[in-house]
């Protein structure tokens, strides 16, 4: 399975595209998920961030099911909408083959390459940002 990531917004449909084709020519899912992290969202009450939540999930489900389709032809692929860390989100995930970052991240080149880092020593596989 690809694992397609989206931190604090970042990725774009471009991306997702890019992630869909390395999906399909590898024959396998594409799981996207987007990291609502407590940075951003950690003042949040739990009702309203329910809310967020499956708001979010339909318009992420809206934007892969579009990009699916302009392909013509992909795997499948599922949205899940995870609060925490993108190192937690990777951790938790069985059976990836890559993690795929939506770029671009809103982080200088040191700090991607600490998070590409940990991403890789959670999930054991490799990892990359895509960019648009």
């Amino acid at each position: 399975m690809i694992l397609y990531l989206s931190i604090a917004g970042a990725g774009t449909s471009e991306t997702l595209e890019q992630a869909l084709i390395v999906a399909a020519e590898t024959k396998t899912d594409l799981r996207y998920v987007a990291v609502v992290d407590d940075q951003h969202f950690g003042d949040v009450d739990k009702a309203t961030m329910h809310m967020v939540g499956e708001e979010l999930e339909f318009l992420l489900r809206a934007q892969l099911i579009a990009v699916q389709r302009r392909l013509m032809s992909s795997p499948d692929g599922r949205v899940v909408i995870h609060r925490g860390t993108a190192v937690d989100a990777v951790g938790g995930a069985d059976d990836v083959d890559e993690v795929l970052i939506g770029g671009p991240l809103a982080l200088d080149a040191a700090a991607v390459s600490e998070l590409i880092e940990k991403l890789g020593q959670r999930a054991g596989v490799g990892v990359r940002v895509l960019t648009s």
